[in-house]
């Protein structure tokens, strides 16, 4: 396991998550105020209209359209999104994040065991061990819930 994660601990939180809940600068009003909290699925339809606004500001960065600066702050945007989203239904987005890295973390090391060490994996066969991880793991993991 990768000494990065291995130090992952809930006590830790990412501090972004808290900041973007709670302030607004432009209205100086909690941000949950600006987002339809009683009505999650206008959140999700919201949350894909960033993600589509990040993914069309990315495109036209790679083809010399637009700049990284407005792909990144559109990123932050759908990140932000996601954070209110999924608080508004309840979820904690710091457990969350830490799940899904641990998630991650597992996988890793189930590619690094199934993967012949003798060279480099292609992207192609990283993401043949890639995909027999997440159907190895995950199936186990459903079975003992």
């Amino acid at each position: 396991m990768s000494p990065s994660l291995q130090t992952l601990d809930p006590r830790y939180s990412f501090p972004f998550t808290r900041v973007a809940l709670h302030y607004n600068r432009v209205s100086n009003q909690p941000i949950n105020q600006c987002f339809q909290i009683n009505n999650p699925e206008g959140n999700i339809d919201y949350l894909k209209g960033e993600l589509k606004e990040f993914t069309d500001a990315y495109h036209d960065y790679k083809a010399g359209r637009d700049t990284f600066e407005h792909a990144k702050e559109e990123l932050g945007d759908t990140l932000v999104t996601a954070i209110v989203t999924g608080e508004s239904i309840g979820i904690n987005t710091n457990e969350a994040m830490l799940q899904s890295l641990k998630k991650i973390q597992k996988r890793l090391d189930y590619v690094q065991k199934q993967a012949p060490t003798s060279k480099p994996l292609t992207p192609k066969t990283f993401k043949d061990y890639w995909e027999d991880a997440k159907e190895a793991l995950e199936g186990a993991s459903r079975k003992t819930q």
